[in-house]
């Protein structure tokens, strides 16, 4: 009798471990190591496109001369360099004849939008524009003959300013002209 029962309870036993071991186990594990693997390919397949793309665009920009990029990035440069701008700004002054006095730099209206709680120069990471800009604004004093070559010379300049505002006053030896120049530069 027993040898009869012996194989019911021996098949009684394995359908139980199947459905109390291996079927939890095979579903609960071994699928949701599946999934993982198989977003784990997925970004996998996205980085390599990204390496592929990232490298065509730097052989790219192999191929444009040192001298392009050297004039694209005083172009439109990768950060604000407020020194370096009132150095080229009196450069351009002390060329053209006229003086300049009373820099002021601020946030310009047009990016105070993209600030991060407006604290300092700092954009935030979700805007959207790849450009921020500010204001500086600069009294100039000369004739103006000269104030106009200045103005000429900040217009065929390499860097990308705005004049968003001017005011002009007469002054002892010339006129003074107070200028709101808008800076750009990349995020």
């Amino acid at each position: 009798m027993i040898t009869r029962l012996l194989p019911f309870l021996l098949i009684l036993i394995s359908i139980g471990i199947f459905f109390l071991y291996v079927n939890p186990t095979y579903t609960q594990d071994v699928l949701g190591m599946q999934k993982k693997i198989s977003s784990y390919d997925k970004a996998l397949g996205a980085a390599k496109d990204y390496t592929s793309r990232e490298n065509n665009l730097i052989a790219q920009e192999n191929q444009i001369p040192a001298q392009n990029l050297t004039r694209l990035a005083t172009f439109l440069p990768d950060d604000v360099d407020n020194v370096q701008l009132i150095l080229d700004l009196s450069n351009l002054a002390s060329r053209s004849g006229v003086s300049l006095s009373g820099f002021s730099i601020s946030r310009s209206d047009s990016s105070a939008g993209n600030s991060s709680g407006g604290q300092g120069l700092t954009s935030a990471v979700s805007s959207t524009n790849l450009t921020d800009s500010l204001d500086v604004t600069v009294n100039v004093t000369g004739s103006y003959n000269n104030f106009r070559n200045f103005l000429r010379q900040t217009e065929q300049s390499l860097r990308l300013l705005d004049v968003t505002n001017m005011t002009i006053s007469s002054s002892g030896s010339g006129y003074t002209y107070g200028i709101t120049f808008r800076l750009y530069w990349l995020h």
